[in-house]
């Protein structure tokens, strides 16, 4: 019973000493990375506005151009632990003069949403963590994060002056940058559905930049017998005749997958799987008939297939 004893009191030991020191390394990691990065604006700030870049932006825009040009100085994000300090022309180039590269220290990374720091804005700031993937994946695992897991700290520079808080505030002005560098998520508007807030603006990635993305599911091919054809996408038979549907899909995220066929007359058909067949005839009272077929795919998830141009055809039903 003493050994027993003495072993549960080490355990207990061991794992409040160990509970100590990641909490501990936790705050020693935050506040390095959000020290670096302020070191790093200080340093920009320093010489992001001397005459080597004023000449360089003169030559960007044009020796012979007569203009007043002021180089803007910012730190911008290009993902959630990439940084540049760099210099923008007063809007001439698009391309910015690169003065350093930095990486964040390692389990620190910033918060979504602003990009950076402008140095010239009124204010400016981002929101750095730390161990932000590690906790994902805990938070998978258990269904919920406790809040006292995740700590931050905001790097703000408002009115020229470099601060830390612990404290949400308001950031302020942000850098023009990627998707990636607001730490969002550029989806494939095909393969992808944006999943959660929606960013406008993001530079390569104007309108399907997102929180993040699932996969949805794609219609690979979509056909009939008889045979259409492919560049109108239209298919031509008598009235009554038998006209065969099939299509091949990927299922993306889940391979249970429902295809919703619309005949275009008033009927439709539902199927399962991947792939599949599917048949229907059509009357005609007329001398020519026309139908709008469509296909529409949706997995276990409730996320659909993306509209596309192989997802519909005309049927041209000759009447008798």
């Amino acid at each position: 019973m003493r050994v027993l004893r003495t072993i549960l009191t080490t355990f207990l030991v061991l794992a409040l000493l160990g509970i100590g020191a990641l909490f501990a390394a936790r705050s020693a990691l935050l506040w390095w990375g959000s020290y670096s990065l302020t070191q790093a604006t200080k340093s920009l700030q320093r010489t992001g506005k001397g005459p080597q870049y004023f000449r360089q932006c003169q030559q960007e825009v044009g020796s012979d151009i007569n203009v007043a040009i002021t180089p803007t100085p910012q730190i911008r994000f290009l993902s959630d632990t990439e940084y540049m300090a760099e210099i923008l022309c007063d809007g001439f180039s698009a391309d910015p003069i690169i003065v350093e590269r930095y990486t964040l220290p390692i389990f620190v990374s910033k918060v979504p949403g602003s990009a950076g720091l402008i140095l010239g804005a009124d204010k400016s700031g981002v929101t750095l963590t730390v161990f932000a993937k590690e906790l994902e994946v805990f938070k998978s695992l258990i269904g919920y994060l406790p809040d006292f897991l995740v700590i931050k700290k905001q790097v703000i520079l408002e009115n020229g002056i470099l601060s830390m808080s612990s404290e949400e505030v308001d950031l302020g002005q942000s850098p023009v940058s990627t998707c990636a560098g607001y730490g969002f998520q550029c989806c494939n508007e095909q393969t992808d559905l944006g999943v959660g807030e929606r960013l406008e603006g993001a530079t390569g990635c104007t309108t399907s930049c997102y929180s993040s993305c699932t996969r949805r599911p794609v219609l690979l091919s979509f056909n009939t017998q008889p045979i259409l054809d492919p560049r109108s996408r239209t298919v031509s038979v008598p009235a009554g005749v038998v006209v065969t549907w099939s299509y091949v899909a990927d299922a993306g995220q889940d391979p249970s997958l429902t295809a919703w066929i619309d005949f275009g007359d008033g009927k439709h058909m539902e199927l399962q799987g991947e792939s599949g067949t599917t048949t229907h005839a059509y009357t005609c009272a007329l001398s020519e008939c026309r139908y709008k077929v469509e296909i529409s795919l949706t997995d276990a998830w409730g996320v659909t297939s993306a509209p596309l141009s192989i997802s519909t055809m005309t049927v041209v039903v000759r009447g008798q």
